[in-house]
């Protein structure tokens, strides 16, 4: 039989009391088969490992310079600039989110792209790719104006990466951000959960 113990400490002068509300309901506290301490309402959670907080990661960023993507080749797009890191997953170093340590959780993406070309039956896809590998895509195929956008709903885990990707088969190179004012070619962010 496990036992209840109940330990005063010898330096203070406080009294802790244990009641119970007005209810005429039998309840069940059960204790945690672990060491540790009970949090409240009160508690600081700063420093705390494995304790989800929503609202601490969100980014949006954009491409704000003209980028170069190939015929037929799947290519980073190069979101250049972040509006908000919160969190700091973003990197405009390597073009991707990385989830950060202790935010594993529900996350919402959203990217859209414009190329522009005067080439017919122009194929474009924009896809999210997570942890390398392509997770959601959208198509298009139209003349001069072309763009994708998508959003995407993920259950990810700390370290997971994401990033957005751009294919185009009209012929010859082509350029990303031309004529956009920095507001048409974009990839956010934000954990929900």
């Amino acid at each position: 039989m496990s036992k209840i113990a109940l330990t005063p400490n010898a330096s203070g002068s406080g009294t802790f009391t244990i009641a119970a509300p007005n209810s005429d309901n039998n309840n069940t506290l059960t204790l945690p088969d672990e060491a540790g301490t009970v949090l409240t309402s009160a508690s600081d959670l700063t420093g705390l490992t494995g304790v989800p907080t929503t609202g601490d990661v969100a980014f949006y960023a954009r491409l704000t310079s003209a980028q170069s993507i190939p015929a037929t080749t799947r290519t980073v797009i190069e979101f250049n600039t972040t509006l908000i890191n919160t969190g700091s997953g973003y990197s405009t170093s390597t073009d991707d989110f990385t989830v950060p340590s202790g935010q594993g959780g529900l996350y919402l993406f959203g990217a859209q792209a414009r190329l522009e070309t005067s080439d017919s039956l122009t194929a474009v896809y924009l896809t999210l790719v997570i942890n390398s590998t392509a997770v959601s895509s959208d198509w298009h195929s139209n003349t001069y104006y072309e763009s994708g956008n998508l959003t995407y709903l993920a259950n990810l885990s700390a370290g997971d990466v994401v990033e957005v990707d751009f294919y185009h088969n009209a012929s010859g190179t082509k350029q990303l951000g031309t004529n956009d004012p920095g507001y048409l070619t974009y990839f956010w962010g934000v954990k929900l959960a």
